[in-house]
């Protein structure tokens, strides 16, 4: 597993580039940073959000970074969201920030997000999640702006549980521990105060620790070790003991918390089969590739998933080649079919050859393989 790296607060800042430098210090050369704007999705203002985060990365750290976007995952399309999880399975390092915590997790608990960021550590990918994103990570999460803007009564959500899934830890995360921004009132413990904290903790699961980090503070957990970088320090809440990492310090994580082993990433399976003819009525491009997307079961995706994405963004870029539209397609019904044949499955070979024949592809079996071309 990556690094999980927890940010209390002021991620972009210049105070944080040190972490940032040393998170993408340990990665490939060259790594690829994906951010992720579904916190702020909500906003009207979060195309500029997402760009002043982009701007910080370049001036500040001289890394170019790339969006995996979910605004709002109940307008998004099929290959959107494929688009969306496959960015964040091909990254070196994924980072989310600012934003509401209950938004992302509305949008992430729909599309299954957690299991692509799982993805992305068990391939060495470091994760940050800052401020919002942070509360989202554990077990449960503090619905903050409900309760501090709006009023509602303490109350948890259903967090992404990253953290358990990637540490083996589990917890709950508060950010913005020591916030101070209230003038005369309490705005610690993620702008809630310790009186709204204490009726939360009345209110977990028996053991489920609390996890305090300060602003312009961050938390990495990797290799069974938690290292507290930045200008405050690490709380710990548990059981009404309460025990405190300095910034610069490192520990075990058994010493803090009860660790229990990681399980493996989910293999996802190849697609066995597509209807072609179908795909093909729709015109290709974005709308054949939900199409298909539309068709695929939850274990169902592999190099497919990969292929589609890859099909709708080089046609919404410009790149209107018909064979060039379809080889992805093709390509995989043609595997199926060899797979077909090799295990004597004839008339499921023959059915397929149908499929591409009727559809407009002309199919060769040649002694050095099968070949295809695409008839005027």
């Amino acid at each position: 597993m990556g690094p999980l790296i927890l940010i209390g607060s002021a991620e972009t800042s210049p105070g944080m580039v040190k972490v940032h430098r040393e998170i993408m210090s340990k990665l490939p050369a060259d790594p690829r940073v994906v951010y992720i704007d579904t916190p702020h999705g909500f906003q009207e203002n979060a195309a500029l959000i997402t760009s002043k985060v982009q701007e910080y990365f370049d001036i500040s750290l001289s890394q170019a970074v790339e969006v995996a976007s979910l605004l709002d995952a109940s307008l998004a399309s099929p290959a959107t969201v494929e688009a969306f999880r496959l960015a964040i399975e091909g990254a070196d390092y994924v980072f989310a920030g600012p934003g509401s915590p209950s938004y992302a997790l509305t949008q992430w608990h729909s599309v299954d997000a957690v299991a692509s960021l799982v993805r992305a550590s068990v391939a060495g990918a470091a994760i940050a999640f800052a401020s919002a994103a942070a509360v989202t990570a554990g077990r449960l999460a503090i619905p903050v702006y409900e309760i501090y803007k709006v009023g509602a009564r303490p109350y948890w959500l259903d967090g992404i549980d990253l953290l358990s899934k990637v540490t083996g830890i589990d917890a709950v995360v508060v950010p913005h521990w020591d916030n101070r921004d209230g003038e005369h009132h309490d705005t610690g413990h993620c702008y809630i105060g310790r009186r709204r904290l204490n009726e939360l903790i009345e209110l977990l699961p028996e053991g489920l620790p609390i996890i305090g980090i300060d602003e312009h503070t961050a938390a990495t957990f990797h290799g069974g070790w938690l290292t507290v970088s930045g200008r405050g320090s690490l709380t710990v809440l548990s059981g009404g003991n309460e025990e405190t990492v300095s910034e610069g310090n490192q520990v075990a994580s058994g010493d803090l918390f009860a660790v229990r082993p990681v399980e493996a990433s989910p293999v996802l399976d190849p697609i066995e089969s597509i209807d072609l003819q179908a795909t093909l009525a729709q015109g290709g491009g974005l709308a054949a590739a939900d199409l298909i997307l539309s068709r695929l079961d939850d274990d169902q995706a592999g190099e497919a998933r990969r292929m589609i994405v890859e099909l709708a963004e080089t046609v919404s870029t410009g790149q209107l080649d018909p064979t060039d539209q379809i080889r992805p397609f093709v390509d995989l019904l043609i595997a199926t079919r060899d797979r077909a044949r090799d295990r004597g499955d004839f008339e499921e070979a023959d059915r397929i050859r149908d499929v591409l024949t009727e559809s407009g592809v002309e199919v060769q079996d040649e002694s050095d393989g099968t070949h295809w071309t695409l008839r005027d």
